[in-house]
């Protein structure tokens, strides 16, 4: 009696792609990401050659002193604009869902 072998199916593995979101509607992360450029760019040695480039001192302080300061400054309070908005949404959330039903919000 001759027995007859089929061919093991072949098993194939699908990789979905990274989502550097992590889900819908968390532009925080991306966002952050954006600040990352935009401070590689704002501290590039081609920006940074503009301002130290023979322009005559406003206020006695050069110009290449106060782009750096008020740059990392504002990069800071854009950072912090972005994770501070990020938590006060989700400390709404979770409060709007521990509320008892009827219960209005206070502002």
């Amino acid at each position: 009696m001759a027995t007859e072998t089929k061919p093991a199916p072949k098993r194939t593995r699908q990789v979905a792609a990274p989502s550097l979101s992590g889900g819908e509607g968390n532009r925080g992360e991306e966002r952050l990401i954006a600040l990352f450029f935009l401070g590689c760019v704002l501290f590039s040695p081609l920006v940074l050659q503009v301002f130290k480039s023979g322009m005559p001192a406003i206020g006695g302080l050069p110009p290449l002193f106060l782009y750096l300061f008020g740059a990392w400054a504002a990069l800071i309070a854009a950072i912090a604009l972005v994770v501070e908005t990020g938590k006060r949404g989700t400390n709404a959330d979770e409060a709007e869902i521990s509320r008892p039903p009827g219960e209005r919000r206070r502002r």
